[in-house]
């Protein structure tokens, strides 16, 4: 009796009820400090710490600026001479005032008349007078400039051959150098006016088939329809009292 507490009693102080049939396992040493085994493994379970920079302190941080943004620039042209900066103000208010956006490329324009078309060109319209567009009136603006296309200058722009043929149906038309004004009021250089083409062009209207001059027709402008010859070439009249042309 004596022997079985003293085997129960030295059973409890080793550590527990023995498992029968298996031999007990020996206790693993505790690895030393500083030994690959004390580090814990890396990957299982578990993620690596990330090593996040620490801001300088009152040091702004830096930025990779944007490229400044390019202007859009316009190539047009009048009278030879390039429309840039300020110098696009005046077309731009046409622009406005007509609902249109006109096409880059060479022009010229006639400031005494208000007359203008493409570089090389008859006329294609009138719009206000006396804007600064471009530099002067070159003679060769529609292609001429010797004299020897049509030999008909206005404001010393030679005359393309189409405008010389429309003229031509409302009055007739002799080589010379003229002047001519918003109203159409023009004459012989340095000779006070001697003829008005809007009065022309409502008598030639007025022996057509051409209709009625007088009509309240109006373009897509607003301007009222005075007359024309009845072939195409049509007189219209501003709001402000200037007078236009088109074909």
């Amino acid at each position: 009796m004596r022997l079985l507490i003293l085997i129960a009693t030295l059973c409890i102080t080793v550590g527990g009820t023995p498992s029968f049939g298996q031999p007990p396992r020996p206790a693993m040493p505790a690895p030393a400090p500083g030994s690959p085994a004390s580090v814990p493994p890396q990957g299982w379970g578990q993620t690596a710490p990330q090593q996040i920079p620490s801001p300088v302190w009152g040091q702004a941080p830096q930025t990779t600026p944007l490229p400044p943004a390019q202007p859009v620039t316009r190539q047009i042209s009048f009278n030879g001479v390039m429309l840039t900066g300020p110098s696009l103000a005046p077309l731009e208010q046409i622009e406005r005032w007509h609902g249109v956006t006109l096409p880059d490329g060479q022009y010229w324009y006639d400031s005494l008349s208000g007359l203008w078309g493409v570089w090389g060109q008859g006329s294609q319209g009138q719009i206000a007078a006396g804007l600064i567009l471009g530099g002067p009136l070159p003679p060769n603006a529609s292609g001429g400039g010797q004299g020897a296309l049509t030999g008909v200058f206005i404001n010393g722009r030679e005359l393309h051959p189409t405008e010389v043929a429309h003229l031509q149906r409302i009055t007739q038309v002799y080589p010379g150098r003229y002047w001519l004004d918003a109203q159409g009021n023009g004459g012989l250089e340095g000779q006070p006016m001697s003829f008005n083409l809007v009065t022309l062009a409502q008598q030639a209207q007025r022996q057509s088939q051409g209709g009625a001059w007088g009509s309240s027709t109006s373009d897509p402008q607003g301007n009222n329809y005075v007359g024309g010859d009845g072939q195409g070439f049509t007189y219209f009249m501003g709001s402000d009292g200037t007078t236009w042309y088109s074909e």
